[in-house]
Formats: C-alpha cells, structure tokens, sequence
C-alpha cells in the first residue's frame, strides 16, 4: 500500500514541469493598478443645433401634431423614410399619452408597448406599414414629447 501512495505523489510531482504559464483566465497577482480607457465622446445633439421644421411641414394623420404643442426640432432620414419630430407641451405625460394612444388606434396600429411613470413615458405602435413612438420626458416648465414614425 505504502509503494502504491509512493508511486502516485511521485506522478503528481512530476506533472509540473519547470515551464510555469499565466492561466489567461486567472487575473496576475501584481500590485498593479489597469487604468480604464476612456470611451470615445459622442457627438451630442443639442435642441438648439436640431433642424427647425419646413413652413410646410405636417405630420401623418396617424401620428399628428399633439394639439398645443410647438415643434421643436425635425430629423429626417436623408430619404425621408424615418422622422422624429421634438415637440414642447406644459400637458402632463398621461394627457399625452392617451393622446396618442387614440390616434394610434384609429389608424389602426396595434400598440406594442407602453409605459408611464413619474411624469415620463413611452409607448410604440405598428401596422399597416406604418410604426410611431412616443417619448415623454420632463423638463423645466414643460415636458418634451419625441415623436418617431415612418410608413405613409
């Protein structure tokens, strides 16, 4: 039994080879300290730098103008197949939501989502070859309303 034991802590032994390799999966035990890259910044779009909306500008009947509110900004894809649209209202964000959740419906888009919560809110809606969504958010003395939408 003792020559058996012998045998077994001398294979053990000679498994490690003096070639000592860093698990790539294990961290390295050093005191040094991996300083985080910063992620490269963002162009940021202001309201203010934005496209102001043609003279001409009317939005779909299944994603209207929210009544009261006044257009911000406009962006449009460079083929004219996606807008968003900023909007300004002192209504509070279920007012507006229900607004458009009407108006969805009547055009007979299915709601896919919807939420609301301490004066903000989302809601989505598709059919009929047409998508819109809407994101309320709050702001001082107002809240914005970012209205996205393509199809005809």
């Amino acid at each position: 039994m003792r020559f058996l034991l012998l045998i077994g802590l001398t294979i053990l032994a000679s498994c490690g080879s003096g070639d000592k390799k860093q698990d790539t999966a294990t961290p390295s035990l050093t005191n040094q300290v991996e300083t985080p890259q910063a992620a490269p910044a963002l162009p940021i779009s202001s309201p203010a730098s934005q496209t102001p909306p043609p003279a001409d500008f009317k939005m779909p009947d299944f994603a209207p103008l929210y009544p009261g509110a006044k257009i911000q900004s406009l962006n449009s894809a460079s083929d004219d197949s996606n807008h968003e649209v900023r909007l300004l209202t002192t209504d509070d964000a279920a007012k507006v939501v229900a607004f458009y959740r009407d108006r969805f419906a009547a055009a007979g888009m299915k709601k896919t989502s919807e939420f609301l919560s301490g004066g903000t809110a989302m809601m989505s809606a598709i059919g009929k070859d047409r998508q819109a969504s809407i994101a309320i958010t709050k702001e001082t003395g107002h809240n914005a309303v970012i209205v996205t939408y393509s199809g005809e």
